[in-house]
Parts: C-alpha cells; structure tokens; sequence
C-alpha cells in the first residue's frame, strides 16, 4: 500500500511539473457579427434548462440544483439535447433553492453538467441573472455592481478555462425604468452604468469567454432602457434580446439586428417560447417564423424557453411529448462543428488531452481496471501507461 502512494505522488508531482496540454485551449470568440469555435463558424441553437425534475413525489424548479441527486436530471437533459440535435444549453434559476450564492452543491451540480457537455460536445451558456434574482429576494437593489464583485470574481476564477462555456449573461429582462417597481434600476445612465461595471469586473476575472447584458425586453416603447449605449459598451460583445411578443417580433427585433449589423456585433434572441395551450402544430409554425425572422437579418443565436419534460398547457418545455416541435427542432438544427479527437489519450472522456487525464490514469491504477488506461496494452495499468500519457502531454 505505501508503494502505491509512493507512485500516484510522484504522478502527482509531474503533473504539477508537466502542465503543458498536448492539445491547445480554445474558446468561442467572435469576429465582427459571426461566432468562432476553431475558425468555424458557430450558429448558436440550443435551448434552455429550467428544471421540470420529479423526486421523491416533488417537483423541483430551479430549487433542484441544490440537491446531489440533480445530476440524474443533468443526465437526462443532456441526452434530451444530443436527442433535439441542439448544440448549446442555457443555464438559468440555478440559486433560486438558495440563499446562498456559493452553495457548494449547486456549484458542483454545475460541473457536473460541464463534465457531460464535454463528453457530448454540447456548449453551455451561464445565465447570472439567478443572482439578481437572489438579491431581490433579499429586498437589496440588484443594479449596484458593487454587489456583484465577489460573486463575477467567484464565477470567473472557476470557470475561466473551460472550453464548453459558450458565454455569460449578466441580467437580462432588466425591469423597465419607467415603471413601478421599488427595486428597478434608479435611472437610464445608472443601468448602463451596471452593465458596465459588471462586465468589466467579469472580463478582468475571465478574459477568455464572450460576455452578454442577457437579452433585454421592453425595446419598443420608452422604458428608459438606453439598449444602443448598453449594446455599444465595448465590454459586451452581443446586441441581445428575448422575444415574447409581436411587438418584440416585429418591432424589437428589426431595430435591434439592424443596430447589430452596423455595429458589427452577433445579432441574439437568447429566449423566445411559445406555451403548450396554443397547440402542437401551431408552436412548430411559430418557431419556423422566429427562426426565418432571426436567419433573414443574420443572426446567429436561436435560444428557445424550455427543453423539458412538461406536459400542461402553460408549459412552454419541448420534447417528446409535444412531437411536432421537437420534430421542428430536430431537423432544422446546424450541421455539428467538426471536433479534434485527442483519441486514447483522452482517458476521462472531456474531448481534451489535459493533465486531468493523468488523474484519470491514476485512478484507474489504484482500482485496477485496465481499460482505457491500459495504453501500451501489456495487460496492467503501470508506471509505462503514464509515460506513454506524459510523453502525449509534452510534446
């Protein structure tokens, strides 16, 4: 037994001395209007994860995300996904169980979810707006960047190099500022002056993934809401919105994408739904309207609200149970992205060739399973396994 531990320490001392990848780091960046993954050009076709989860005789909400046993959700969601041929999830609500916004078991469900949308190639996009939400729960004033500081520096440094997170959204659906409600934002400059702090503080901690306001609703009447200089700050690389209403289909969305267009700035409509009630048929027709609105002006983000398992009138979840849109959504997704095969050097099945996999190895060592870890095929997991893996890594 000390032997044993005697050799995973000295893996563990050369994966400290030998960090270097065999495989380079890549993210989506973006130039001018279109979206890069590996010099391809990505349009972004996913759809939303507001949890529909049956356990233990409960339905859970977003409250699901702070119980261990939420990976089996995670589990069938990214199936249900690699099903619908969507290539991108949204992750949002993930604090409304908590009031706590560094609750370990939410955080850890959301590695998890980032271990399956490496194994399947699917990207993930982090919606912070859950953490607005806590705030008003907390009867704070959530556009005061201030208070979001240890929350973006907490964010970024966990997830700052993690190649499947497409973006992040600060807060999208802002309350209008010529409205009622006590806590939206004090003024027209000051909500500007949110995004801008926010995503600053968020690009200082994680200057390698995309930032978005989160799409903004109430674009086409006088709300207060300065879209063009939010839009324009130059920490935010998309002009986005949501879409729940013919005067955000008709009006919002023309003067919004063409803005994009001159800016040169990916046009987004990061959520748009249509409720159960209105008929299978009649949904399928509307998505095949959004998207022809969303392809004729450019755009290149088509987010739908919600994939999942509900079966109610006033649900807006898509899947199998509603056979006509999910067959909609099946056959108009994009071709996949080609994606590099780091092939049986990839031993933890993340699509990347990492130090992580020499953990992989190790673990396979100590409990004595062979396969994949095997790499030179002399029937044991030993000390020539690691340096066929480490000779992978350095070179």
């Amino acid at each position: 037994m000390a032997r044993t531990v005697i050799f995973a320490g000295l893996i563990f001392l050369l994966v400290l001395i030998f960090p270097k990848p065999g495989f380079a780091q890549e993210f989506v960046t973006r130039q001018g209007q279109k979206l890069l993954y590996q010099q391809n050009e990505l349009f972004v076709y996913g759809a939303t994860i507001y949890p529909y989860w049956s356990f233990n005789s409960t339905i859970f909400r977003g409250s699901g995300w702070t119980r261990p046993e939420f990976t089996q959700y995670l589990d069938y969601i990214t199936n249900l996904a690699k099903l619908g041929k969507v290539n991108t999830l949204r992750i949002t609500n993930f604090l409304d169980g908590t009031s706590n916004p560094y609750d370990a078991v939410v955080w850890s469900n959301i590695d998890y979810l980032f271990t399956n949308a490496n194994i399947n190639h699917l990207f993930l996009i982090l919606d912070l707006s859950t953490y607005r939400n806590l705030l008003r729960r907390q009867n704070t004033m959530p556009y005061n960047a201030n208070l979001w500081n240890n929350f973006l520096d907490f964010v970024a440094n966990r997830y700052k190099n993690q190649s499947r997170l497409l973006s992040y959204e600060i807060a999208g659906e802002v309350e209008a500022i010529n409205d009622a409600d006590p806590l939206r934002p004090s003024s027209t400059s000051a909500l500007t002056q949110f995004y801008s702090g926010t995503s600053t503080r968020l690009r200082a901690g994680d200057p390698n993934h995309l930032v978005s306001t989160g799409g903004l609703l109430f674009l086409n009447w006088d709300s207060g809401i300065d879209w063009q200089a939010i839009f324009g700050l130059t920490t935010i690389d998309f002009a986005a919105i949501h879409q729940y209403s013919q005067g955000d289909l008709l009006e919002t969305l023309p003067a919004v994408s063409q803005w994009a267009q001159s800016h040169q700035k990916p046009f987004s409509v990061e959520e748009f739904g249509y409720t159960q009630g209105l008929g299978d048929q009649t949904r399928a027709n509307n998505f095949q309207t959004m998207h022809d609105a969303l392809t004729n002006v450019g755009g290149n983000v088509f987010i739908f609200w919600n994939l999942g398992p509900e079966t109610a009138a006033a649900s807006h979840d898509v899947g199998p149970q509603t056979p006509l849109v999910w067959n909609w959504v099946k056959t108009h997704a994009p071709q996949p992205l080609p994606e590099p095969s780091p092939g049986v050097f990839d031993l933890n099945g993340d699509g990347q060739l990492t130090p992580q996999d020499i953990k992989y190895l190790i673990l396979r060592w100590l409990s004595k399973t062979l396969t994949p870890a095997d790499l030179v095929n002399d029937g044991t997991v030993n000390s020539f396994d690691f340096s066929r893996l480490r000779e992978a890594l350095v070179n």
